[in-house]
């Protein structure tokens, strides 16, 4: 038998197992979804975790909200929430890792590597590694912030280098920046009783104003500035012939 005729005998002898479903072809290509599987959610109620305190650092809580927490080719991070009560301040310290706060209540004032920054609701710092840092409430209400922590906090990694500030009084607190809860309360404690009530008197009503700059001083609350008491040392005069030049929109 030439190779003609076997290679004829041999795809007729395929064919027949392939009807047979001895051979089965080569399956399609099929799509394959690459979607990653759900990840476990952490579900928690941060008020309903016991707080720690680090005497160290100062008089702050911590909520560890979310530890050393990682995943596939990325860092490890942490996530806490802080409470500051009012005249109460953060050490003098340094870490190892960066540090992100996002303030949600309160107010005071944050230093990094001597230089000092405001803190009030939604104000956001970044603090990069090996900063130098310290805190302090310094007004009358307690200071809530979140702090995100990467790589994750470890208190090994934390070093502090001077002991926590002297808390502030609250009475001081309450005569630099009163709240409206402690308006009616003076320094020593005592309730100051209201004044009371004056007729209110009508003042008769301003002149509606007549250019477009007195509408935006009433407009934004400002004092027009006057002539005499403005320095005009630096104004060039015009000469003869630029004060016969007419003053149009193109000039």
């Amino acid at each position: 038998m030439n190779c003609k005729y076997a290679t004829i005998l041999a795809a007729v002898i395929a064919l027949s197992f392939i009807g047979g479903g001895c051979i089965a072809p080569d399956p399609e290509p099929q799509k394959r979804d690459l979607a990653e599987s759900p990840k476990k959610v952490m579900y928690k109620d941060v008020y309903e975790l016991a707080p720690g305190v680090n005497k160290e650092l100062g008089g702050a809580k911590y909520y560890t909200i979310f530890s050393n927490i990682s995943e596939s080719g990325k860092g490890s991070y942490s996530v806490s929430l802080v409470l500051l009560p009012p005249g109460e301040g953060l050490a003098l310290h340094t870490l190892n890792s960066s540090e992100m706060v996002l303030v949600i209540a309160g107010g005071g004032t944050l230093k990094v590597n001597s230089l000092d920054y405001i803190l009030k609701e939604g104000m956001a710092v970044y603090i990069p590694a090996g900063s130098l840092q310290s805190a302090v409430n310094d007004s009358p209400n307690t200071l809530k912030f979140l702090t995100i922590i990467s790589p994750s906090y470890d208190k090994l990694n934390e070093k502090i280098l001077a002991p926590p500030p002297k808390p502030i009084p609250v009475a001081v607190l309450q005569d630099i920046a009163p709240s409206d809860e402690n308006s009616q309360v003076n320094g020593n404690g005592s309730t100051t009783p209201p004044a009371a009530a004056v007729p209110a008197v009508t003042a008769p009503a301003a002149p509606a104003p007549t250019t477009p700059s007195a509408a935006a001083d009433k407009l934004l609350g400002r004092t027009p500035s006057k002539a005499k008491d403005m320095n005009l040392s630096g104004v060039q005069e015009l000469t003869p012939q630029e004060q016969q030049v007419p003053i149009t929109p193109r000039n």
